[in-house]
């Protein structure tokens, strides 16, 4: 069946009259012909530089960050409510350079771990409190260098990109990377589940179109995140969706490396969106694309014809054919999303991540002894999380 999603995406249905410009790219899904098609369709687009349009009763130039094909892609805003633009290039079609940002100006050493809270991107999370602020917080030590981290946390300042907090060295070497706390937990913690998010669509969706967000400011900054995957899509109670890690060069879980960049250390914008695709198709469905090393995932039944497109072609194989962030962003089943978040679509959030491990008074509990403990020795802190283990 022709879907109206793939040939938006593709470049294949008119934005203004609805009528068909090119033979559809994907007709069926396993179609050897396709890639062919697809790249005459690729060939035939004229490439343009214009900012995006900030309202929703113009065009908008969407910037496609590939290398060395056309740099950018036209298409129609097809946007219903005043979700906030993300500003792609300047006035003059360059890239933006990264915005200003606060130090990550955070002592490691005022936060208090006091029990871990899932996997990170690169190994253990913890929950911590900055005890001078009395501040939740997440904890991760990695391995890498201070400064590098540092820096990185300081150019990727995007409300979709968990914001770090402070970066310095971790007590059994490496670095120890303090960032903001979310409530939900992460994408793993549904991934993981027998039926993922069973047929939530609207969830689904949400995180996609978040998740894209993110992506789309690193990419139009030449930036990569470059370790998307389950585990880096973090997850607030009240709807907020973002991704950690971004920037920081290391190494993601292997099976959301994308075949184009197996064994090899280049970290590409297109490598980043396969590596959501796979997340995405990990959470819709409970498990990891089967198909990962000979085919492209496919969203079944309860999940429409619209995500299954915005599944597929963050997914294609052939990076040549795989669509940008900036280009599935302004697919239009993310830009009817309504904004700010309804109270539906937080209850969804809610019942998709299952009920809640602890009470906000647990945490409050929790952030009052840490901060009456006195400055953590390594006897100190062992003794510590043994009697919040106890309890």
């Amino acid at each position: 069946m022709w879907n109206d999603l793939s040939a938006y995406l593709c470049g294949c249905v008119d934005p203004v009259d609805e009528s068909p410009r090119h033979v559809h790219l994907t007709r069926e899904y396993d179609d050897d012909s396709a890639d062919a098609t697809s790249r005459e369709i690729l060939a035939a687009i004229r490439p343009t530089q214009v900012a995006p349009a900030p309202d929703d009763s113009s065009e908008s130039e969407l910037e496609d960050v590939r290398s060395p094909r056309p740099a950018f892609v036209r298409q129609m805003s097809r946007s219903a409510k005043a979700i906030p633009p993300i500003p792609l290039v300047d006035d003059g079609g360059a890239p933006l350079p990264p915005p200003p940002t606060p130090a990550v100006a955070t002592d490691v050493s005022d936060v208090a771990v006091v029990r871990p809270d899932g996997r990170g991107v690169f190994g253990a999370l913890r929950l911590g409190v900055e005890r001078s602020t009395r501040q939740l917080v997440s904890v991760e030590d990695v391995e890498g260098e201070v400064q590098a981290l540092r820096k990185a946390a300081r150019a990727a300042a995007c409300p979709q990109l968990v914001a770090v907090h402070g970066v310095g060295p971790a007590p059994k070497g490496g670095a120890r990377v303090v960032t903001e706390y979310l409530d939900g937990g992460s994408l793993r913690d549904i991934a993981v589940k027998k039926d993922g998010l069973a047929g939530d669509e609207t969830v689904l969706l949400h995180i996609a179109g978040e998740a894209l967000k993110g992506l789309a400011f690193l990419h139009a900054r030449q930036l990569t995140h470059g370790a998307v995957a389950p585990a880096s899509i973090r997850l607030g109670r009240d709807g907020r969706v973002k991704l950690a890690g971004a920037g920081f060069g290391l190494e993601g879980p292997a099976q959301y490396v994308a075949p184009e960049l197996k064994g090899r250390a280049t970290k590409t914008p297109e490598g980043d969106v396969w590596a959501l695709g796979q997340a995405l198709f990990a959470a819709a469905s409970g498990r990891f694309c089967a198909r990962q090393l000979g085919g492209e995932p496919k969203l079944d039944s309860p999940y429409s014809a619209d995500a299954a497109a915005l599944v597929l072609h963050a997914s294609r194989r052939d990076p040549e054919l795989r669509a940008t962030a900036a280009f599935l962003l302004d697919a239009p089943c993310l830009t009817l999303r309504e904004w700010p978040f309804p109270p539906g679509l937080t209850a969804a959030v809610n019942t998709a991540l299952g009920p809640s491990a602890e009470t906000d008074e647990d945490r409050m509990a929790l952030v009052e002894r840490a901060v009456a403990a006195p400055p953590p020795t390594r006897d100190g802190s062992k003794k510590f999380l043994d009697e919040v283990f106890d309890k």
